[in-house]
Formats: structure tokens, C-alpha cells, sequence
């Protein structure tokens, strides 16, 4: 009945829908002969046959048309003449041809007049003088956006050229270049529209480079290893839920009660290849934390994941600058001389107030506790810091463990020079509340002092008081409109990393104010470097840790947490402390065979040498309050002959994003989530029917 008449009318509509591209699917479609982008002038008089998309079509008059086709990696002025028998056909489909359509075009190769030449392009000298053009795929509705590089808008085109429609000065297109591609800025393109449409988005030429860069990373780092006799094996996605660290996505499944957890990264799995007898290897692996979207992170990523036995650091961080230097002269071409520099933990965090420093720039952390002793500025820091002491659950004891901080407070400081003539105090201030609303303080111990002939100014010269700042114009030898950012708590060493890690986030947010505002530029040097000796073990709030059962209940105190994970070695200079420790505060000096590679103040890779025996491992989980007992499969391997063995992650999206210069790893995702963790394209994550929910055993609660 009135089913089957809806069902006919839509049939009908179907049809008729299908009618303008049914040419399509009757032709033979020929191999193309080149790529749009490799013709050069030495194949003048060439026959070709070519693929790509419609990029831009423009007549000037006199039956004359040019235009542009463009494929994955480049684009080609193409022109047909209306007048020439030879050309008609061609001409008469690219008038009526809309913008993005996908084309067959077979024609000659022919030298440009000299005045039309291009040398913006690579294939400025050339043009294709058409013969026959066939649509594959006509656009029958009006696009979101165009994908062509800064010719944006129809406007634009029918500007652009005057009979030549690539000619486009520098200036211009400098113009129109925006961070997020090079679209047209007078068509403002907002990011959802990009993103439900990310398939135009990847046409772009900027979109095409950084995607074809990936791969060819992928494939030297894949071939390097290959080389070095390491061994590729794809470990499982579906894994168990375990206490490693980030909080694991969970994966129903028909059994009543049973869990699968997405991987956090192959860690398990590559350790336990190290006692199968696998002691060389790597995959591309993909990895999953359903964790609060922060900055630039994905809810899933891809590392090259790499593990070698028989191994301590110093061989494995070889191995490591061997690959990072073939990817770097094989792909950037940049070849890096010589070693790595390394740096220690500590020294990292005393001088530049991070543990993935950036080097290119001085404005260095300072220790100026012994100089302002004698100040008020304690009486400043310790509003911050209300309490006289923490409490911490003890590995040694099943009860808190109280932390007495003490009155002696350390000082730091980061002098500025001639910031004062730059940024204004209230730019200052700003930049100081902006970190402290990213470290998730009301009252962060973190001021400043403007010096100056005139007048001392900031919010900390009243407590600096002038002996304070004339002890400190002479320790840091400070001129006219320098500004000394100051910081203060008590002097133990969690809490120092704590305002050290400040001051190096405001280091890192004063640099980039001065940079949007043009007065400097910190130039990508590619120089890679290793940070070592981290700590084994830090304080961490209890709702931090995700997954163990055992901190449940313990109420609100801090707990003795892993710097990296579990499975870390200690350090081997360290060992003894570590056996012989009876409190919180002794384990916190405690070192680990961790190390870091850092490019440009990024984290790029991350390693450590692993526990190889079940009795460390064992005692590394009952200080971490963690239950072996969920590791039975690890904690049998290792006790059945695992060698000593350790490795390295490397975060691909991140360093593929430095490689190409892109500030967001989403412009080197094919298809990235948006800062909610959302897939605008495919409308994921979705609910489901509740039919399917049941065959799950699962019911989604009210608000």
C-alpha cells in the first residue's frame, strides 16, 4: 500500500539523481600517464592522459578557456580552444563542468608563452592543450568550502590571472595562508565545518604534504629497523584492564560481566615478546586513554613502539639516534651531527623548569634562595601553601604518613631582559594568571619586578623590600626594564619541581607573547635531546590513579604514584637506597633508568629499562599499593627467563607535526577527533538501541 508508493517515488528520484553521472560507470577509464605536478617543460609535445579534480575554470572570451587540474600531489594548467575542432568537446564539457569535479582529460603538452610563464609553480612553463575530457563524477551541489589553495572564493577566481589563472604573486598568497591550510581568509571557514567535511579539508595541498610526509617517515623508520634486525609483530588492541597508569576505554562484550580494555600502548605485550625470544622489536601501533582531552592530545594515537633484550640505556638510546638520524637526513634533510646532548632530570628542571626543555632560548631558571632569605617574600608564598604538612598513604604501613613542610622556603627566579620595554605590567600579570590557571592554582606562588630608574614596580616589590632588590640587581647583574619573575614554597623537593614546572610554562608563555607580537622568533633547529635520570616515583592526589582497587577508600591524601609506570627499573646507583628505604620522603630521591627524547620543547619519545625479574617487579608494585596478582601472565614470564631488556616509544602524530612544522598533530591525522574527542565526519561516538545495549548486559543511567 502507501509503503510500496513511497517506496516507488523514492526509487524514481533515485533514478533520475543517478542520470548526469551515468557516463561514469559506461566508460573504460584509462591509466593515467603522469602525475599533474611532475610535467616539466622537457615533455613539450607529449600526449598525456591525466586524472584529478577541477580546480578552477575561467573563460576569457573567443572561445577560449583556461583552468586547473589538480591530483594528489600537484596541479596543470589545462586549456581547450572552443574554435578548434580538436579542442570543442573538451571545451564545451569544461564550461558546463562545476568546481570539484572528478575528470579524465587526455591531451598535448605544450611550452607557455613567455609572458605566462609561472615560476611560483612547478609546472608554470607547461600547460595541457586538451583533446578530451571525461567526467567521472560530476559535483551536482554546492560545496561547504573549496579545498584549493588560496583561491578561495568565486570572486577570486574570476580576478585571479586575466588569461592566465595560476598567476599569483608571493605577497598574495603569503595574504592569504592561514595556519589551518591555505584557504582563502575572506571565506572564513569555521573548524566544524571542517571537520564534518574533513574530506575536502585533505585535498588541500598543505593536507596532501603532511600525509604523504607520514608515510615516508613510517617507511624509513619501518626499513631502518628492518635493517638492524629488529623484528615487526603486531600485538592485540583487545587486552585486559590493568592498573599501568591512564584511564583504559572499556570494551563490552557478550559475556555477562567481561571487559575487554582498549591498549594503552603494547608495553605488556612487548615485554612479554622479550621472554619469547623476540629481543629486537617494533610496530606501528595504535593506542587508546580515555583520558580529558587536553591541549592538542587524541583519545587514540600512534607510537613507534620498540623493545630490545639483552640491553641496558646506553644501547638503546643508540639505537634510537640511529633511527631518528636516518628519518632526519633521508626525509627532512637536515642531517643531525654527532650525539645527542643529555641533560639529567634534575639539571632540566633547575634551569629551564621542564622535563622537555627548550634549549633554543636562554632566560634561565635562577636558585636565589641563599639572596632572599632575608625578605618578606615567604610571607607572599605562603599563601599558597596553608598547610604545614601532608599527608601521604605509606607503601610501608597500611595508614597515612605525615609530611611536615618545613618554614625554610626556596627561592626562584627567571630574569627577563628588557621585557619591561615590551609587554606592559598588565600583559605581565595576565601571563602570570594564564599559567596559573593551566596548573589549576587560585593563589600561585609565582609573582614579578619590573626594575626601573623610575620606579620599582610589581606585585612582589613590597615584599622584596630594597635590600632584597639591590642583593638581587647584583646577583643577576639587572639593567634598565628588566623584569625578575619570582617564585617561592617550601623547600622540599616535590615542591620545588612543582613551581620550577611553573616558571617554565611561564618561560614558555612570555616567548610566545613576545612572538605574536613579532619582536622574536624562535627558529625550529631539529636538534634532538635526552633527558635521564628521572624520578621513580612521585606524589600524585589519589583520584589520579585510575583502575586499583587497593587505593579505594583511603580518602582524600596523596599516594606514592610511578613517574612513568610500573614497570620501570630503578636506577642502578639507587638500588641500595631503595632497599633500604623506610619512608616517603627517602623514596622520593630514588632515580629510574628512564630517559626522554625531547625536539624543540617537545616530548617526541619516551623510554626506560624495564623490571626483568618477577621479585623488583613484585616489590615496585607493593610500593605502589599495586596487586601483582593482576599481572599473572607478566609476573610467569619473567619468572621463566626474561632477559634484561628496555625500549622506547615514539609518538608518531607529534613527531610528524615538528617534522612539518604544524603546530596541531590534527593537520597530520587523516581523520582526527575535535577537542571534545568527537568525530564531526562519521557522528561518532553515537548512542546505540537499547536492543543492542541488552545483548551487552549494559543500561545507560539517567541524569
Amino acid at each position: 500500500g502507501s509503503w510500496r508508493r513511497r517506496c516507488s517515488i523514492k526509487v524514481g528520484e533515485n533514478q533520475r539523481k543517478i542520470q548526469p553521472n551515468i557516463i561514469a560507470y559506461t566508460v573504460d577509464i584509462p591509466p593515467k600517464s603522469h602525475r599533474c605536478g611532475e610535467l616539466r617543460s622537457g615533455d613539450a609535445g607529449e600526449e598525456v592522459i591525466l586524472h584529478g579534480w577541477v580546480q578552477h575554470i575561467r573563460v576569457v572570451g573567443n572561445g577560449l578557456l583556461f583552468g586547473i587540474l589538480r591530483d594528489g600531489e600537484g596541479k596543470v594548467q589545462i586549456t581547450a580552444n572552443g574554435h578548434q575542432q580538436r579542442c570543442a568537446e573538451a571545451y564545451e564539457i569544461l564550461k558546463r563542468c562545476s568546481l570539484e569535479s572528478v575528470v579524465v582529460a587526455r591531451g598535448k603538452v605544450v611550452s607557455r608563452p613567455e609572458s605566462q610563464r609561472n615560476p611560483h609553480y612547478s609546472t608554470g612553463d607547461i600547460e595541457i592543450e586538451l583533446s578530451e575530457v571525461t567526467v567521472l563524477n560530476r559535483v551536482q551541489r554546492q560545496l561547504p568550502f573549496l579545498p584549493d589553495a588560496g583561491l578561495g572564493s568565486l570572486q577570486n577566481r574570476n580576478e585571479i590571472g586575466k588569461g592566465n589563472p595560476e598567476a599569483m604573486t608571493e605577497s598574495t598568497k603569503k595574504e592569504k595562508r592561514t595556519k589551518l591550510g591555505e584557504g582563502d581568509t575572506s571565506v572564513s571557514v569555521s573548524e566544524t565545518a571542517r571537520f564534518e567535511n574533513r574530506y575536502l579539508e585533505l585535498r588541500k595541498k598543505r593536507m596532501q604534504q603532511n600525509l604523504r610526509m607520514r608515510s615516508k617517515i613510517f617507511s624509513e623508520a619501518r626499513n631502518y629497523l628492518l635493517d638492524q634486525d629488529f623484528v615487526e609483530v603486531e600485538t592485540p588492541t583487545l587486552f585486559r584492564a590493568s592498573p599501568e597508569g591512564a584511564r583504559e576505554f572499556l570494551v563490552p562484550t557478550r559475556r555477562r560481566g567481561e571487559f575487554y580494555s582498549l591498549t594503552q600502548s603494547p608495553q605488556q605485550y612487548k615485554q612479554l615478546l622479550m621472554g619469547s625470544g623476540f629481543d629486537r622489536y617494533f610496530q606501528v601501533a595504535r593506542c587508546y586513554r580515555d583520558e580529558e582531552i587536553q591541549g592538542d592530545r587524541q583519545p587514540e594515537f600512534t607510537q613507534l613502539d620498540m623493545e630490545l633484550g639483552f640491553v641496558d640505556r646506553k644501547m638503546v638510546m643508540n639505537t634510537v639516534e640511529g633511527l631518528m638520524k636516518h628519518i632526519h637526513k633521508t626525509v627532512l634533510g637536515t642531517p643531525v651531527q654527532g650525539s645527542f646532548p643529555v641533560m639529567t632530570y634534575d639539571y632540566a628542571m633547575r634551569t629551564y623548569g621542564s622535563d622537555k626543555p627548550d634549549c633554543r632560548f636562554g632566560y634561565k631558571l635562577e636558585d636565589v634562595t641563599d639572596t632572599l632569605q632575608e625578605t618578606d617574600l615567604s610571607t607572599l608564598w605562603r599563601k599558597s601553601f596553608p598547610l604545614s604538612s601532608i599527608s601521604v598513604m605509606s607503601p610501608y604501613q597500611d595508614e597515612a604518613e605525615t609530611l611536615e613542610l618545613p618554614e625554610y622556603y626556596a627561592h626562584v627566579c627567571c630574569k627577563w631582559d628588557g621585557l619591561g620595554k615590551y609587554l606592559s605590567k598588565k600583559q605581565i600579570r595576565s601571563l602570570v594568571d594564564e599559567v596559573s590557571r593551566r596548573v589549576h592554582m587560585q593563589s600561585p606562588p609565582v609573582s614579578f619586578v619590573h626594575f626601573s630608574t623610575k620606579q620599582l614596580g610589581g606585585p612582589a616589590r613590597k615584599y622584596l623590600g630594597d635590600d632584597g632588590a639591590d642583593r638581587l640587581v647584583t646577583k643577576l647583574e639587572i639593567d634598565e626594564d628588566d623584569v625578575v619573575f619570582l617564585a617561592g614554597c617550601p623547600n622540599v623537593p616535590w615542591e620545588l619541581d612543582r613551581i620550577r614546572n611553573m616558571m617554565g610554562k611561564l618561560r614558555l608563555e612570555v616567548a610566545r607573547a613576545l612572538e605574536e607580537r613579532g619582536y622574536w622568533h624562535r627558529e625550529s633547529c631539529m636538534q634532538p635531546i635526552w633527558v635521564v635520570d628521572f624520578p621513580l616515583f612521585e606524589l600524585a592526589d589519589v583520584k589520579e590513579i585510575h583502575s586499583n582497587d587497593n587505593l579505594r577508600g583511603i580518602g582524600d591524601c596523596k599516594v606514592v604514584k610511578a613517574t612513568h609506570h610500573p614497570f620501570t627499573a630503578p636506577h642502578k646507583e639507587d638500588l641500595s637506597l631503595l632497599l633500604q628505604a623506610q619512608s616517603v620522603e627517602e623514596l622520593m630521591n630514588i632515580r629510574s633508568q628512564a630517559y626522554d627524547v625531547v625536539v624543540d620543547g617537545v616530548e617526541v619519545g619516551g623510554g626506560s629499562i624495564r623490571n626483568h625479574t618477577p621479585e623488583m617487579q613484585e616489590f615496585i608494585f607493593h610500593l605502589l599499593r599495586i596487586d601483582g596478582g593482576q599481572f599473572p601472565h607478566l609476573m610467569a614470564a619473567l619468572g621463566h627467563g626474561t632477559p634484561p631488556h628496555g625500549g622506547l616509544a615514539i609518538g608518531l602524530d607529534r613527531y610528524v607535526a615538528m617534522c612539518c612544522d604544524e603546530e596541531s598533530i590534527r593537520n597530520v591525522i587523516a581523520f582526527p577527533k575535535t577537542g571534545t574527542g568527537r568525530d564531526l565526519l562519521v557522528g561518532s561516538p553515537r548512542q546505540v538501541p537499547k536492543a543492542q545495549l541488552d545483548e551487552y548486559f549494559l543500561s545507560v543511567q539517567p541524569e
